[in-house]
């Protein structure tokens, strides 16, 4: 399942990165007549809805079967590139407009889907590990980016070719999906025997059954020890509102989440240009060096995963990534060091730090409410929040950063200084970040550690919680008899799974 997770979004990462590698072409493109500014306006209408869909997206795979959701979400992708390609062969910037906001309707809830599905599959399991996997693979997207566009150009004599070579991408993407629809287990109803992901009474099942339910007499009947629970037929915005799992650590991973990835991103969509300009280099040297970032992030992603799993300290790397990725851009600007050296240190960032906080989510979000007997976490609600985040610089940072350089008659060196500013902020976020898990948090340190000590943690609690709720309600049969009425419960909620 986490390699058809990873394939979900694979089509649409190269389709939005590869315009950065094409905009030396659309630039020139007379008949097209766009500036760095209305090529900026290309990747700000990507993210345009992304400052709401993510959220619905979200939690539309919350709250209703998944795989309908992601094959409605890759069908607009695909869509919309279909659209894009069409609308630039024709040469008309608006329909071209349009299409990229078409195509972005379905992107970003692609990444939630990809997100949700290894949560829930992974969450106690080196979720580490399998977000670096899925971030390995955004970056091989990345670099596939930035390499087939020129040589399919010139192999054609056209950038047509690269945009063509998108929808395949994009309909690769979508056969991904159609396996996912096919083969999630968690969706599988009786032939497999398994049990929903929604039905696991676990301690926090347990200690909700003590907070909010009646002590039981002798005359109770079974069902008055769950007459208080809150129901699940009830319409999925109360719900959400009613669960209220974001805490202030969540929202500050998000702020975190927004500074970061546009820092890299802005810069990135705007690397192969700014390298020509810099270095006098062609386009597709430049879109070479490009792709350092992303080739060396392919392979730093597993390992980041794999020390962060056993050695946790994650937000303390994100310290030192924050710090990587000024000095990268302050080489950039103070020095004419070979491209290399500073592109290897912002991959530093790009293989540490999306991992880091993707991971990091199931980390911040509280405790949920528990609705018959089931525990519900609202993984994807959370990561369309999440996603949201960097929607919301990405709408005005692509059309900035071009008119910044246009009224700067193409010299990036403002625009270098703005990513500066901005990788300091996240520096001082992170250190907020690590002092309001370690003294303030009131479940106590969590973030910054490692899976086993998690685990280990998690052991302790559900000791805990079964001491006190066998000490309210009795022993372990009426523990037994519990769990057979929340089992009860959930096949008259959703079937026999």
């Amino acid at each position: 399942m986490l390699a058809v997770a990873i394939a979900i979004p694979f089509g649409g990462h190269v389709v939005k990165y590869s315009l950065s590698a094409l905009a030396t072409p659309l630039l020139e493109d007379k008949e097209l007549s766009i500036d760095h500014a209305k090529f900026g306006a290309f990747q700000s209408a990507v993210s345009i809805p992304n400052l709401f869909v993510p959220f619905l997206g979200g939690l539309l795979l919350d709250l209703r079967d998944s795989r309908y959701g992601i094959l409605l979400f890759l069908g607009l992708c695909t869509l919309g590139q279909l659209v894009f390609t069409l609308s630039i062969a024709a040469k008309s910037l608006s329909w071209a407009l349009f299409a990229r906001i078409l195509f972005g309707l379905g992107q970003g809830s692609t990444v939630v889907a990809q997100s949700h599905v290894a949560a829930t599959y992974f969450a106690s399991h080196e979720l580490v590990f399998a977000v670096a996997l899925a971030e390995s693979v955004h970056n091989v997207s990345g670099w596939v980016s930035k390499v087939y566009v020129v040589p399919i150009g010139r192999w054609s004599g056209s950038y047509m070719a690269s945009l063509w070579m998108g929808v395949v991408f994009r309909l690769l993407s979508f056969f991904a999906g159609i396996v996912y629809f096919v083969v999630d287990p968690m969706n599988l109803q009786a032939a497999g025997g398994r049990k929903s992901r929604r039905c696991s009474l676990k301690a926090h099942d347990l200690k909700y059954y003590q907070q909010h339910s009646p002590k039981p007499e002798a005359h109770d009947s079974p069902m008055s020890v769950t007459s208080s629970a809150p129901s699940l037929t009830r319409s999925g915005l109360s719900r959400l509102a009613k669960y209220n799992q974001f805490t202030f650590g969540f929202c500050v991973l998000c702020a975190l989440h927004l500074l970061f990835s546009n820092t890299y991103h802005l810069f990135d969509y705007v690397s192969v240009n700014f390298l020509e300009s810099k270095y006098h280099t062609s386009t597709g040297v430049s879109a070479m060096y490009s792709s350092i970032t992303h080739l060396s992030a392919i392979f730093l992603c597993p390992l980041a995963g794999y020390l962060l799993d056993h050695f946790g300290g994650k937000m303390y790397v994100c310290v030192a990534a924050s710090l990587c990725t000024a000095s990268a851009y302050l080489l950039f600007i103070f020095t004419d060091v070979h491209p290399a050296i500073p592109l290897l240190l912002l991959s530093l960032c790009v293989a540490f730090v999306p991992t880091i906080l993707r991971s990091s989510v199931p980390d911040l979000i509280s405790p949920s409410s528990v609705s018959e007997g089931c525990r519900v976490v609202l993984f994807a609600t959370a990561y369309g929040v999440y996603e949201i985040c960097e929607s919301a610089g990405a709408v005005l940072g692509h059309v900035s950063v071009g008119w910044v350089v246009d009224q700067n008659e193409g010299d990036y060196t403002t625009d270098l200084w703005i990513f500066v500013c901005m990788s300091f902020t996240a520096f001082i976020l992170c250190g907020a970040l690590c002092v309001w898990d370690r003294y303030i948090r009131a479940e106590g340190a969590v973030i910054n550690l490692s899976t086993k000590q998690k685990q280990l943690k998690l052991q302790r609690e559900l000791q805990l919680e079964q001491e006190e709720f066998s000490n309210d309600y009795g022993d372990d049969h009426e523990i037994q008899r519990l769990e057979e009425l929340h089992h009860n419960n959930h096949q008259k909620n959703y079937g026999t799974l």
